[in-house]
């Protein structure tokens, strides 16, 4: 691939997000509007949606940070596996930051950017 990804390595990383939209699937979906026939299909997909928000709102980890924190479903997967790859992403996020922030914060994402790859 372009990325230079492996299949199965993307496949796993991707894993828990897709359980999660799966399981509030199935939650508000699934068993309430088709197996009880609580509410129609339309209040099951706008409730599915609701709780898919609420659910990024509440575990979700900006993409670029000072403190290179990821969400919880990959520190949870860090702290089981002990991954270096992630641990040093993480170091890295946080020191391009910084010299980000010391270079020039008026660049915004793009100083974060130039900082990263900077070696």
């Amino acid at each position: 691939m372009a990325s230079q990804c492996q299949v199965l390595e993307h496949v796993r990383t991707q894993a828990p997000y897709v359980l999660v939209v799966v399981t509030w699937s199935i939650l508000v979906g699934t068993i309430p509007a088709a197996g009880t026939q609580a509410y129609p299909n339309g209040v099951a997909i706008l409730l599915g949606f609701i709780f898919l928000l609420l659910h990024v709102i509440f575990t979700a980890a900006k993409v670029v940070n000072k403190s290179g924190r990821f969400d919880c479903f990959t520190a949870l997967y860090m702290w089981i596996k002990k991954d270096k790859d992630l641990e040093f992403l993480k170091q890295e996020t946080k020191r391009a930051y910084a010299e980000s922030s010391e270079a020039d914060s008026s660049k915004g994402l793009g100083g974060f950017v130039a900082a990263f790859f900077k070696k």
